[in-house]
């Protein structure tokens, strides 16, 4: 749900990167003005063996400070902020803290566990912003930052150097901005300093009036388009959802936005997604489903036939993350206790996306951050991309299907409903109608659960609470429950129709609703209803409507619900064949029956007809109605011969008989030399289904190395690519000083001759090289090796002093063509002030000898 930031007055942008990422950094921030108003939190995937340079490097490419982050750090706008290795980053009350990594868990996600940190704390103050890198890092947070009214930007694939991030960010279609880096920092200024829908209205009623029929407008537009009507959604909610469209869209007024949503029909669908946004994860509040997994679950399979599914309804289950951890739940439970029930899981939703990806059951490796390793080994299929896949078992347990809560019938006889942070979006109004919905849905002892922010209201009357802070209630009620019971079993069909007409907002202190339509049903079948029986194929009564003791006959000791067992016997044989006739080809029977009752003859027409449902796993159900005649009527289905009926039965039946015997024996001979085959087959089978186990033993043992390794080596990777990029950048500054040196030391015509400790040459000019015989050959050559022009015997001496003492010594030498030079010998100093070498120098003094030698002449003659 969004959150308003209440500690910062400005957007705090939270950048993920990791392979490739160092590019798309320089490129942003080189066009990100440094009075932008906004702070920066830059979350990579570092080295934990290297000392990161990106202070050193980010500096160069933006006027704003970039500090590396200290624990509890607070965070100013117009600077940057860096993770240093080894660390994970969270923000509260905008303040910066530091945790180590978890050495233990292969996966590491910095950039998800900051972007969730972020959505909490900054709300809708949260920009996320993911660049190039491998994996899925920041998927799960993004969610986060979505749900909390923030802001997505994601670059564009075709710019990163690695899109495995930027993909499976947009994968989840929350992005708001697919963009290049390089454009980002437009982008952001434009939508960070948009004026907001909030200034838009005023204060004048006529004007606040104006605006709420142009926001009616906007909400049709939706409605005659996609078919989804928004207008019992919370007002603020949609509000700040079509604001953040119109900042986007650069619109400072809805009735702007209204014209922009005619002329482009494309943005109503982008509206239509951004009203809706369905955000959850795996075993999202973990201790709602501890509790569910063990008060809930043993009681959905108490006194269950093995026959009877356990029926589990999940309603905006959005991308499926829901509706897969309950069947998980479930799955654990019957493999715990050895159970032989099956399930059916009815995942729906509004949005057919959703429902589309949900299916297919495939999910970023992120979610291995809120599913336990275990139910990560059990309940998935890693592939080759990295990605999780539900395994087969468990995709079969459960139905995608999309739904409108508030037009489409509601599913009947479910044990368990999960309606999860969809409340939290409506108006009252419509939360009590689909909390009535619910219940209607429920068989009785049912279970319900909601999200963390949502309750029951005031409908204390449909439901009991179980767990009050996990939000967990059971179906509450058995008012008219036989009625109630008779329409879950046997008509469920129309009870949608019926809940789905126009409800009275204002009851009073009637009964509710459904108390009011369980009365209806109640005084038209004692009035109006005759006599009638339901069944199944097999003739077990499934209801009864009526006075039937005329014709039915209720024997002593053990009681039998099937209809054979205690019609009269006078009638029975003619039921049954009726009854075979209807459901094997479907159609409407008719028999007219004239029997003796006491002293008086009865004359009945007996009704046999199929109930058709409309989903074809549902069982085929028969329909018996006794309709006492007082005179003859006008038949209109087809009436039937008893007599013919009868007879023609007897004879089916005797050849059916004497045909089963035959074919019986056959089996029998064929089955006894089956079985001695089989039994030898199931021998080999047995021993070399051990050798299979204990093979499959092994590969799984085996493959979970090779995926732990996987991991470890992805994210080494990662870490080492980031570290490559910083050498890369480290080289070509290396590779530019180099080059300025060597222009310097070119141009200023001083000889220069660089010698290591061991006096061997480094590196020298070509104005040095005229009076020590140097060439390209002799560098790594002592200098002791190396003749010269110079006149100065001690030349090795005294630079072996310079070197030893650490002193710089300055001398004038002479060379061999009269040449006089000013030597200087230098101790070479690294960055720590080691003495590594010596640096020698030559200055060409020959001018300035002469003229000293000429004045001295001058004053000699003087």
């Amino acid at each position: 749900m969004a959150q308003k930031n209440h500690y910062n007055n400005f957007y705090v942008v939270g950048i993920g990167a990791s392979a490739g990422g160092l590019e798309a950094l320089e490129k942003f921030f080189d066009n990100m003005p440094p009075g932008n108003g906004m702070a920066f939190i830059v979350v990579q995937h570092l080295s934990p063996d290297y000392k990161s340079m990106m202070v050193e490097i980010l500096s160069k490419h933006t006027e704003m400070p970039v500090i590396q982050i200290e624990d509890g750090m607070q965070v100013y706008p117009n600077h940057i902020y860096l993770i240093p290795s080894r660390k994970n980053i969270t923000i509260f009350h905008g303040k910066l803290y530091l945790t180590e990594k978890d050495a233990h868990r292969g996966l590491s996600l910095p950039i998800d566990i900051f972007f969730l940190s972020l959505a909490q704390d900054q709300g809708d103050k949260a920009i996320a912003i993911i660049l190039s890198g491998t994996g899925s890092d920041g998927t799960r947070g993004i969610r986060a930052i979505k749900e909390s009214e923030g802001t997505i930007m994601v670059q564009d694939p075709d710019s990163a150097k690695f899109d495995g991030m930027p993909k499976s960010a947009i994968s989840t279609g929350l992005c708001d901005y697919i963009i290049p880096p390089e454009t980002m920092p437009e982008a952001l200024l434009k939508f960070t300093q948009h004026p907001t829908l909030a200034k838009v209205f005023t204060p004048e009623k006529a004007a606040i009036e104006k605006h709420e029929n142009t926001l009616f407008k906007v909400l049709s537009l939706i409605r005659e388009q996609l078919n989804v009507d928004f207008t019992n959604y919370k007002e603020n909610t949609v509000i700040r959802r079509i604001e953040r469209r119109m900042n986007i869209n650069q619109i400072d007024t809805i009735e702007k936005y209204l014209h922009y949503l005619q002329k482009f029909p494309l943005e109503i669908k982008v509206l239509y997604k951004e009203l809706l946004i369905g955000v959850t994860k795996f075993f999202r509040d973990p201790e709602s489903f501890e509790t569910l997994a063990e008060e809930v679950v043993p009681k959905l399979f108490e006194k269950k036939s093995i026959y009877t599914p356990v029926r589990v309804w999940i309603a905006g289950c959005s991308t499926g993350e829901e509706a897969y951890s309950i069947a998980i739940l479930l799955a654990e439970y019957i493999k715990k206790i050895e159970l032989q029930h099956t399930v059916k899981i009815f995942a729906t939703d509004i949005d057919k996306h959703a429902i589309e990806y949900a299916s297919l059951g495939v999910y970023p490796e992120s979610i291995a951050a809120d599913v336990a390793l275990p139910r990560l080994r059990n309940f998935f299929v890693k592939q080759e991309d990295n990605k999780y896949q539900i395994i087969r078992q468990l995709r079969q347990m459960v139905i995608f299907a999309p739904h409108n809560l508030i037009k489409d019938p509601p599913f009947v006889k479910i044990d368990l409903v999960s309606c999860r942070n969809l409340f939290i979006y409506l108006q009252p109004v419509l939360q009590d109608k689909i909390l009535s919905l619910f219940h209607f849905s429920l068989k009785p002892q049912g279970f319900l659960l909601l999200g963390s922010s949502e309750s029951i209201s005031d409908n204390v009357h449909l439901f009991s609470t179980v767990d009050a802070s996990k939000k967990i209630y059971q179906y509450k009620g058995n008012y008219l429950a036989s009625s109630h019971q008779a329409q879950n079993e046997v008509v469920p069909e129309v009870l949608p129709f019926i809940y789905n007409l126009p409800r009275q907002e204002k009851w009073g202190k009637m009964p509710s609703q459904k108390q009011f339509v369980d009365l209806i049903y109640e005084a038209l079948s004692v009035e109006f209803i005759p006599p009638c029986i339901v069944t199944n194929e097999n003739l077990d009564i499934l209801h009864i409507n009526g006075n039937l003791e005329t014709y039915l006959k209720f024997p002593q000791g053990q009681m039998s619900i099937n209809l054979t067992k205690i019609l009269r016997q006078d009638i029975s044989v003619i039921l049954t064949t009726a009854a075979h006739n209807a459901i094997a080809h479907g159609k409407k029977l008719l028999y007219n029956l004239k029997f003796k009752v006491n002293d008086s003859y009865k004359d009945v027409n007996i009704h046999v007809r199929p109930l058709s449902l409309d989903s074809p796993e549902s069982p085929k159900l028969l329909l018996i109605i006794f309709e006492q005649l007082h005179a003859h009527s006008v038949e209109k289905e087809e009436v039937s011969d008893i007599s013919t009926d009868f007879n023609q039965r007897i004879i089916d039946l005797e050849r059916e008989l004497e045909y089963t015997r035959e074919t019986l024996q056959a089996t029998i001979e064929e089955l006894e030399t089956s079985n001695e085959e089989l039994q030898a087959t199931i021998e080999e089978l047995e021993t070399s289904n051990e050798e299979l186990q204990a093979t499959n033993e092994e590969l799984l043992a085996a493959n979970e190395e090779l995926q732990s390794t996987n991991e470890e080596l992805q994210a080494v990777n990662e870490e080492l690519v980031t570290v490559n990029s910083e050498y890369q950048y480290k080289i070509q500054e290396l590779t530019e000083l180099n080059d300025d040196i060597n222009n310097l030391l070119f141009s200023i015509n001083i000889g220069t001759l660089f010698l290591d400790k061991q006096l061997c040459v480094k590196r020298y000019t070509k104005d040095i090289a005229q009076e020590i015989n140097l060439i390209e050959s002799d560098l790594g050559r002592p200098l002791q090796h190396l003749a010269h022009r110079l006149k100065y015997p001690q030349f090795i001496d005294d630079i072996k002093w310079v070197l030893q003492s650490g002193q710089a010594k300055e001398v004038e030498v002479e060379n061999q063509q009269d040449k006089w030079f000013l030597l200087r010998i230098s101790p070479y100093l690294t960055t720590y002030h080691l003495i590594e070498g010596v640096v020698i120098t030559m200055v060409d003094i020959t001018r300035r000898r002469e003229e000293q030698q000429h004045q001295q002449a001058m004053v000699v003659r003087v």
